[in-house]
């Protein structure tokens, strides 16, 4: 998958700092700092227990790994249990 968009250090150096963007819908992330993975739903990180991700048939592949700082600053939502 490539960047929609890549911008230099210094142009976005100017950006005002503002709300944390979450992944795009669908997206299966993990912090750098714990094994917990998320499911990105309605720009929420859901947590999934072991269960709903070898149920859904995620592969671990799949997973990004984003810095803790990042993930702790995204709302989560409820956790996936199934």
């Amino acid at each position: 998958m490539t960047p929609d968009f890549v911008f230099t250090a210094e142009s976005a150096a100017d950006w005002p700092d503002g709300a944390a963007v979450p992944p795009r819908d669908g997206t299966l992330v993990q912090s750098d700092k714990d094994a917990m993975v998320y499911l990105v739903s309605k720009g929420l990180l859901r947590p999934l227990s072991d269960a709903a991700f070898k149920r859904r048939g995620y592969k671990t592949k799949n997973v990004k790994t984003l810095p803790a700082t990042d993930v702790a600053v995204l709302q989560k939502g409820d956790l996936i249990a199934r």
